[in-house]
């Protein structure tokens, strides 16, 4: 009995490497231009944000919300520029940034069911809110801080929603285009994919 659940073991063990050895990047290289895609329109959208509140200052108001700008402002002035992730515990606020990645994580993948345009407005939108609010925290002088601040946990977070946004793209390219397949095969197959 202890020989066939130390072989069971072994063979679980090997399928687990097998899937993060092999699978799993081939998942990720038929996906490589939709991920590509995601991530150049991330970067674009970032890029729109950073030049917009650079040439006004009110695009961050406008963006952000009269709120959280003032908020921001708040605590800048107050020396802790980054008060907003400290308001709760680190329990709550771990369960609180998880709980938002998770969200937007997939419904970026879900709304590529719209013909891939769901994915790309989010991931369009989220680009502008991150290249806003650094801007934001750049005019002010705490760039650095807030660079420190949102990269620890915005490093997984950004990949992620740009690897959902992939998965996205992938899901509404099988929709729009199911080549010699029905819609909906080609819908599951991409889904799959995805």
């Amino acid at each position: 009995l202890y020989q066939m659940i130390y072989k069971q073991q072994w063979k679980q063990r090997g399928e687990v490497k097998k899937f993060f050895l092999r699978e799993l990047p081939l998942i990720f290289y038929r996906a490589r231009k939709e991920i590509l895609t995601a991530f150049i329109l991330l970067t674009i959208a970032v890029s729109i944000g950073v030049v917009s509140t650079l040439n006004d200052y009110q695009f961050a108001r406008m963006f952000l919300g009269d709120n959280y700008v003032n908020m921001t402002l708040e605590n800048i002035k107050k020396g802790d520029p980054m008060a907003v992730y400290k308001k709760a515990n680190e329990v709550d606020m771990f369960l609180g940034i998880t709980y938002n990645n998770v969200r937007v994580t997939i419904l970026v993948f879900v709304a590529g069911v719209v013909f891939a345009l769901g994915a790309a407005y989010i991931l369009f939108t989220n680009g502008i809110m991150i290249g806003t609010f650094l801007t934001l925290c750049y005019t002010e002088g705490v760039l650095g801080d807030a660079m420190l601040t949102v990269w620890v946990h915005g490093t997984l977070e950004i990949s992620c929603i740009v690897i959902a946004g992939g998965a996205g793209f992938l899901l509404g390219k099988g929709f729009l285009f199911p080549k010699s397949y029905s819609r909906l095969y080609s819908f599951r197959m991409h889904a799959l994919m995805g």
